[in-house]
This record gives structure tokens, sequence and C-alpha cells, in this order.
């Protein structure tokens, strides 16, 4: 079997985290499929490798990417030696989940490589690149109340009802970028706000007025 390089990150999105369906293992087993997809675009390890890897037999292996399978979370090909019910190779890749089966049913046609390389990523990159744009899409932003008690913790004398105006009105945005910790933009603020009041300090001839 190729040698695997262990060497890249495994991705587990809050999709796959938090689905009571799957178990534990599954999850994690997900994680190292995408570890090794990232590679390829595809993953073309097989049960036993996972086996040796998570010290479990190989029909537990089974069920787990079995359950990603029911899930659409990874789709699978297999490919017959010619003229022969002899596996030669199977290849998993990572799917758009949630997947509608009726639309894209895991077991579809398509072509993979026999000879080590793979010409086309686009599939997995893009599904990479959804899952690490998450992160946008988990902010959540603060009520008044929760910026106003922040400000008092930190004495800033920031009046919060002016900043929670002014981010409310453009859409939670720090320049063209949405809002990721809102927290850290009244750290900003307030920064912005004692580097106006030492401005306000200084006569034109760039002496401190006391």
């Amino acid at each position: 079997m190729e040698e695997i390089n262990k060497s890249y990150y495994a991705i587990i999105p809050a999709t796959i985290r938090y689905d009571n369906d799957l178990c534990a293992n599954a999850k994690l087993l997900y994680g190292e499929i995408t570890a090794l997809c990232n590679e390829k675009g595809y993953c073309w390890a097989n049960n036993d490798y996972f086996s040796q890897l998570y010290q479990v037999s190989k029909k537990s292996i089974s069920r787990w990417v079995k359950q990603l399978l029911d899930k659409g979370y990874i789709s699978s090909e297999i490919i017959y030696e010619k003229d022969s019910k002899k596996v030669l190779n199977r290849y998993l890749k990572i799917g758009d989940y949630p997947m509608d089966k009726n639309v894209l049913p895991y077991g579809q046609k398509k072509e993979y490589p026999t000879d080590k390389k793979v010409t086309d990523n686009n599939t997995y990159n893009n599904t990479l690149n959804s899952i690490l744009d998450e992160s946008k899409i988990n902010f959540k932003k603060p009520t008044l109340d929760e910026v106003k008690n922040y400000c008092i913790e930190r004495n800033n004398g920031i009046d919060y009802q002016k900043w929670f105006n002014y981010y409310t009105a453009n859409g939670w945005k720090v320049g063209k970028n949405p809002m990721k910790d809102w927290k850290a933009a009244v750290r900003t603020w307030e920064s912005n706000n004692d580097n106006k009041a030492k401005e306000s300090e200084v006569s034109p001839y760039g002496v401190y007025l006391n």
C-alpha cells in the first residue's frame, strides 16, 4: 500500500461534530479522511490501514465508514480488477454536506486515476474553503447590555450606546470584513479614543499642554 503522509491537518466541521447520528469514532475517522484528501483530493486508504491506525477491527471501520456514507458526508467509489469482482482500489472523497441523496447519491459514477496521480482537486478545494469559511457564520452579535457590561468591566469610558448604534448601522462589519470578535472591536475603539485624547492635549508646537 502507498505510504501515507500524516503531516496534513484534519478538519471536522460543526456539521459533523454535532451530528448525533454519528458515533464519536466516525467523526474522528472523517477528520482523518480530510487529512488524506488534502494531498490528492481523495482518500485511497483502505479499512486495513484505518484498522491498524486506530487499533480496532476492520468491522468497526466498515461501520464508521457506512455511517458517513449514509449521511452523505463522504462518497465512495470501488474500482475492481478487469473482468473480476476483486477490489483493486477504493476512493473516498469529502461530500457536500448535508447531501440530498436523491440529487447526488454517493454511488455515482466518477473517474479516478489508478497511477496515483490526480489532475483536478477543485471539488475538494471548494469543500475545504467552505469549511474554513465556517467561522464567518459563527459570529453572534452582542446585546446592548453585554457591550455595556464589558465597557464597565474595562472602565474604558466608551459611549457604549454610540458604539452599538455604529456597528448595528454598518451591518456589524470592521472595515469591509464581517466582524468576528466584538470584544476586540470594543478594545480597538477604546484604543482609538485614547489616541484622540492624547492628540487633543498637544499644542500646534508639539508640546503637551498640562
